[in-house]
């Protein structure tokens, strides 16, 4: 593996959910997230029926996740379902 990869490998990202009630920006979760955890999430359709379990980073704490209606309805932002520790 070259240090290109590895360095793609041990990159984070940074994703807002919602938290409970959907649309209210005071219930927001800030995730640090894996490059593979990040491309999974993108691949989520925009349905709310597939779901993704990720890890978050700095807590090392797991989250399912789903698609969730942003305030255009167009289903592109993302909404916790489940939490494990």
């Amino acid at each position: 593996m070259g240090e290109g990869e590895r360095e793609e490998e041990e990159m984070t990202y940074t994703t807002n959910v919602w938290v409970g009630n959907e649309g209210n920006a005071d219930d927001r979760l800030k995730l640090a997230v894996s490059a593979r955890d990040r491309e999974r999430i993108d691949a989520l359709p925009k349905s709310t029926r597939v779901h993704v379990r990720v890890k978050d980073l700095n807590t090392g704490k797991r989250y399912t996740l789903r698609r969730a209606k942003c305030g255009l309805q167009c289903m592109c932002a993302l909404a916790v379902v489940g939490r494990t520790r």
